[in-house]
């Protein structure tokens, strides 16, 4: 018992890292199917979430696509007024993913 204990306080370390990887590399994309409000890496709290949803299995390569998504004439991101404090910031690929990071 006391290593399946262990095995779990792993697995919770490796997903947290993970986690605040994925807010500093995919934070900045916007919400489009099949990411929502609570599917994202917007913040901690819901990279976390979404990366637990990933390792059952549920989804994940719907994730990964949209994340992969440049903006190109098949992928036209749509404009959220919740996005305008990246653009100040001076992020460049507000909205869409890159093939790079994913």
């Amino acid at each position: 018992m006391g290593s399946l204990i262990n095995l779990g306080y792993l697995m919770g370390l490796i997903i947290f890292v993970y986690a605040v990887l994925g807010v500093f590399l995919f934070g900045d994309i916007k919400e489009n199917y099949p990411m929502t409000e609570r599917l994202n890496f917007q913040n901690w709290f819901n990279a976390f979430v979404t990366l637990i949803r990933m390792t059952t299995g549920e989804n994940w390569n719907e994730l990964m696509n949209a994340l992969s998504m440049s903006k190109d004439e098949f992928n036209n991101c749509v404009e959220f007024p919740k996005y305008a404090d990246f653009k100040n910031a001076g992020y460049k690929t507000v909205g869409c993913g890159n093939a790079m990071n994913a």
